[in-house]
């Protein structure tokens, strides 16, 4: 018989949140973005592009809309390159975020290896 400071629930134990750790997957095509990022500075200025073009989209996932937040709070206090790649490759919730819409940085590698 349990005593009175036990628990007698039968409720689950808590679930546990999802990694925040970078795949390998991601961690590969986010070296090449921005090694060609530092090589070509010049197309920061696509990400900025993409970043304006989905500002006008009407119906986006709140995680992206949040992402496009955390963006343009990079984009507004001029971070260099090398800070964006920290923000992104972070393991927090806005690294995940981040990481987890790479529509943000479209166009700046090939599509097909050449």
């Amino acid at each position: 018989m349990p005593s009175s400071f036990e628990s007698t629930s039968r409720a689950s134990p808590r679930r546990r949140g999802r990694s925040l750790t970078v795949s390998p997957r991601e961690q590969h095509y986010f070296t090449q973005v921005f090694a060609r990022l530092r090589a070509e500075p010049k197309c920061w200025q696509q990400v900025v592009d993409n970043y304006q073009y989905f500002l006008t989209r009407a119906h986006l996932s709140r995680s992206n809309q949040r992402a496009l937040r955390d963006l343009g709070w990079l984009i507004e206090a001029n971070c260099s390159i090398a800070e964006v790649e920290q923000a992104v490759l972070a393991e927090t919730r806005s690294g995940q975020r981040l990481r987890r819409f790479p529509l943000l940085f479209r166009g700046l590698l090939p599509s097909s290896p050449e």
